[in-house]
């Protein structure tokens, strides 16, 4: 619903759109060409817009998320009097380059090579067939929303559902939120409950139980890699957001936001430029101020 505004903090209620479904694809600008078309049946008014480009998002810590060949996103949104109804769809192959990524990736390859050459090719065509299952190049993404937004006047009440399928080493996921507000004159509070699960990948990793010792601490180290990359990518968490947006002066606003996050286990949800110390699972509280302005 806000993916034409989410850059402008000013054109929203909250400080940060929910993470929970905005994270869900962390692609802001895509350089490509866009179509949109209007039309009207009697009250209702529909606008249907298709995008399709090539996108990068660099990643705190290093590394980069890029397109490969395209980049669509296509969505319809109606509007009746104070309802606003969009669904939408968004696709694209991907590329996701980390340096701890890279180096799991290589070294799964380079058992492979190593154990196949030894003497146990089970355990090389193992880590070779988990390397190419999982790895983060020209894997699927592909995302489904549903959104709608009633605002009379008074009152602000919004939804929205986005699934996400992938394939590589990142999972499908759900994820939703609920927000309902009121406007006292220029004070706005608000309340807004989110949650995004991921149908987490298992996977057990290479079979050391007949490879010598030192192929099996190396085995284990790459299993214990892969599992730590599949769950860092498999976001859960539920957030309650209370917040108030006062617009106390001409195209200005001030805004005060507590979130209370609860991250699921082996999960460290929407959090970025995690720590290696970082223990998943737990929960966190964020105070946010921020003042917003148009001209």
């Amino acid at each position: 619903m806000l993916s034409d505004t989410r850059l402008v903090g000013y054109a929203y209620t909250w400080i940060r759109p929910p993470e929970e479904v905005y994270g869900q694809s962390p692609v802001t600008n895509q350089d490509g060409i866009g179509f949109n078309y209007r039309l009207h049946f009697g009250s209702v008014a529909n606008s249907l817009n298709v995008t399709y480009g090539k996108a990068s998002v660099q990643i705190p810590g290093g590394g980069e998320a890029r397109t490969v060949g395209s980049f669509f996103a296509g969505s319809s949104t109606a509007e009746r009097g104070a309802i606003s109804v969009r669904i939408g769809y968004t696709s694209f192959l991907g590329d996701l380059h980390t340096p701890n990524v890279d180096a799991l990736f290589s070294g799964l390859a380079q058992f492979g090579a190593v154990a196949s050459s030894a003497g146990y090719p089970a355990a090389g065509a193992q880590a070779l067939s988990l390397g190419d299952r999982y790895r983060l190049v020209r894997f699927r993404y592909y995302i489904a929303t549903a959104s709608v937004n009633y605002d009379p006047g008074s009152w602000l009440l919004m939804a929205e559902l986005a699934k996400v399928s992938a394939t590589a080493a990142i999972s499908d996921s759900v994820a939703g939120y609920f927000t309902a507000g009121h406007r006292f004159g220029n004070l706005s509070p608000y309340l807004t409950i989110a949650q995004v699960e991921a149908d987490t990948k298992r996977e057990p990793g290479i079979s050391s139980a007949s490879l010598p010792p030192l192929l099996a601490m190396g085995a284990a180290g790459l299993s214990a890699g892969l599992t730590a990359a599949i769950n860092a990518l498999a976001v859960s968490q539920k957030s309650l957001l209370i917040g108030a947006r006062w617009d106390f002066m001409k195209n200005t606003d001030l805004k005060l936001q507590y979130d209370r996050v609860r991250l699921g286990s082996d999960s460290s949800g929407r959090l970025g430029n995690v720590q290696p110390n970082f223990q998943p699972g737990g929960e966190l509280n964020v105070l946010s101020v921020a003042c917003d302005f148009v001209f």
